[in-house]
């Protein structure tokens, strides 16, 4: 860590690769020699962020603001659910619930992706005011942005932890200002902090980061700083002015209990648990993860005797918290990139490499052109579907809501024909149904409100019997889940016999329990035929359709990424696995045929696998031999080190010699 002799305060002591700190001015963009794909860059950042809206959470922080605005007091115990109604509630995110539930109110569904273009264009913009505090060149602040946004954008969608990147950005900016020209604006440290504890749980960061530079500046100058002290405390002033006070205040201590590997919430949700444990599921996101990690510490040390010891201590805490959880890896893919961009500069400025960036009109130009092609390529992807295409239904290019994620025509089935019953639903659907239907409902998404001993009760219904136990205890009148997630209820709910379908959609399904009507399962089937334009006759030409299904190389996936719109059909796929669990096997059929037939605008193994595991499995049933045969030869294709799967071929293919 750098070390230097005593200072007085007066004294400037920026680095020679250091700007003198003046506010971004008009001539960094409108004199930038860069402008073109500087600009380039901030459209492919609106590109990424029109998706539609699909946040499990996003309709409990709107019911959240209108429960403020209706009763003009802030939530102290539960109001949404009649299970655990007694719990405290402290709404810490209410701002940023107002501010989306005015977006709505303006611009409908849109106006939360309105909304949330603008705050990731401030998150941006202040990214790109500290690279150029520290004068790094333009083309290294375009190229670092654009790997932070291909780094992050799984995790852009509309959530509160924004103002937390918002909150970071403005608290670094403002304490290096001061650690390195002695520019005193820390009087804005406590309303960053006033904001932060208002918006989102993990504004104690903010509070790290200044210990962190009141530890770095008494390190290097071998005293306490008592002005940058004396705004510390101002600021822990700060976030006791919130509606809960110091309940409001103290609230981060109980998020980081989600850091204990025994917790339950850690070891079943996917965004708290290590990124360690998820590269199968985000190999893409995780690669760049674990890349940019090791080359910001290799970079750190190459370069250790021009670093500051508050870096060494904030990228450690930030690694620490991106490890423990999924959801942190934006938060150290900002400052990791912004080491490796001050780490580089650091040595190529000595041997002046980057005077090639100014001097070399030949290189200049052309690096211009690559920055243009590269955001273009990519928003082809991004505005095809195809760069979402590894995360399922789960992101979509696009305006308004994700009917696959968020239960829209379910919620309205169950707000006119069964308003005010008694509910058990799937956790995922919680926040939307309380938005949805304004009544109180069994489970969502708000871990702090709910505890671990509710929760674990939760996930004990995906156990044998489990969901029977919950019925016994809560006795409702409704269940209502995603079916293609909790395929476990399906099969409780077949089994007790007083349960049926009374809606269901490619996706979400309404159960009462009253005793089955196989009238209302027909029409609900044709009304899916009509809604997914179902072609009915593909009975008749199954041999064909499975005969034209072709594997393809990921390089020619790849390449057609870029001009062939990608159709996400799996919730097709979904659908026929309902049908079949329901012992519809006809109607099952039909459906993984119709899935098969739309290959050719894309498609992913796992589902192209299960439609054609399953119709295997019904022909063999039925003893359509020729028809399995088929099934099981174009499955191959996509699992060809399945033994299992090439010794049934082999038994099939002797039946039918026999």
């Amino acid at each position: 860590m750098k070390k230097k002799d005593k200072r007085k305060k007066s004294e400037n002591i920026i680095p020679d690769s250091i700007s003198s700190f003046k506010e971004i001015s008009s001539d960094f963009i409108l004199k930038n020699k860069y402008l073109i794909p500087l600009i380039g860059f901030f459209l492919l950042l609106i590109i990424f962020t029109i998706r539609q809206v699909s946040n499990y959470d996003i309709g409990f922080h709107l019911a959240g603001a209108r429960f403020i605005l209706e009763t003009f007091s802030f939530p102290s115990k539960d109001v949404f659910t009649y299970t655990v109604n007694s719990n405290e509630y402290i709404d810490i995110q209410w701002l940023f619930q107002i501010f989306n539930f005015f977006s709505f109110s303006v611009f409908g569904y849109n106006g939360l992706i309105i909304l949330n273009t603008l705050l990731l264009i401030v998150v941006f913009l202040l990214l790109v005011k500290r690279f150029v505090i520290y004068k790094i060149p333009s083309p290294v602040i375009i190229l670092s942005l654009f790997i932070i946004l291909i780094s992050i954008q799984i995790r852009i969608s509309i959530r509160p932890e924004i103002f937390t990147w918002i909150g970071i950005l403005l608290t670094l900016i403002i304490l290096d200002n001061y650690y390195l020209s002695k520019k005193n604006k820390l009087f804005f440290l406590p309303i960053v902090m006033m904001v932060w504890v208002n918006s989102h749980g993990l504004f104690i960061i903010g509070l790290f980061l200044i210990v962190a530079y009141i530890i770095s500046i008494w390190y290097r100058d071998k005293l306490l700083d008592k002005n940058l002290s004396k705004w510390f405390v101002i600021s822990i002033a700060a976030i006791f002015i919130n509606p809960y006070f110091a309940d409001g205040a103290f609230f981060p201590i109980y998020l980081f209990t989600r850091l204990d590997s025994a917790n339950i919430f850690k070891n079943s949700i996917a965004e708290l648990q290590s990124p360690l444990y998820l590269f199968s599921n985000f190999k893409f996101d995780i690669l760049i993860y674990f890349i940019i990690l090791g080359l910001a510490y290799l970079l750190f040390f190459i370069t250790l005797k021009k670093r500051y010891l508050h870096e060494f201590l904030i990228l450690s805490a930030f690694t620490y918290i991106s490890l423990n959880g999924y959801r942190n890896i934006p938060i150290l893919i900002f400052y990791a990139v912004f080491i490796i961009a001050i780490s580089l500069n650091n040595l190529f400025t000595e041997k002046n490499f980057y005077k090639i960036f100014d001097n070399n009109l030949f290189f200049k130009k052309y690096l211009t052109y690559t920055f243009c092609i590269v955001f273009l390529l990519t928003g082809f992807r991004v505005v095809t579907g195809s760069y979402y295409s590894g995360y399922g239904n789960s992101v979509v290019f696009g305006t308004g809501l994700n009917e696959n994620t968020l239960p829209v025509s379910a919620s309205n089935f169950i707000k006119t024909n069964l308003p005010n019953e008694k509910i058990i639903n799937q956790i995922d659907m919680g926040g939307w149904l309380i938005w949805s239907l304004n009544e109180k409902i069994f489970i969502d998404g708000r871990l702090e409100v709910m505890k671990e001993e509710f929760y674990s009760e939760y996930m004990n219904s995906f156990k044998a019997n489990g969901l029977k136990l919950l019925i016994d205890k809560y006795n409702p009148k409704v269940i209502t889940f995603n079916h293609a997630s909790a395929y476990l209820w399906t099969d409780e709910l077949n089994k007790m016999g007083n349960w049926s379908p009374l809606y269901f959609d490619n996706n979400f399904s309404v159960y009462t329990n009253q005793p089955k009507d196989s009238a209302i399962f027909v029409k609900t089937f044709y009304e899916l035929v009509t809604y997914n334009k179902i072609d009915t006759t593909v009975v008749n030409r199954q041999f064909e359709i499975l005969s034209d299904i072709q594997s393809k190389s990921n390089l020619i996936k790849w390449i057609e990424g870029f001009y062939k719109p990608f159709e996400n059909n799996s919730a097709l796929v979904n659908a026929g696995n309902f049908f079949l669990q329901n012992r519809y096997a006809g109607e099952a059929e039909i459906f993984y045929l119709n899935y098969l037939l739309h290959l050719k605008s894309g498609y992913e193994e796992i589902y192209i696998k299960d439609a054609l595991s399953n119709l295997g499995e019904l022909y063999l049933k039925n003893n359509l031999l020729k028809l399995s045969l088929k099934c099981y030869e174009v499955l191959v294709k996509f699992s060809p080190d399945d033994l299992t799967l090439r010794n049934k071929i082999i038994n099939i293919r002797s039946a039918l010699n026999k």
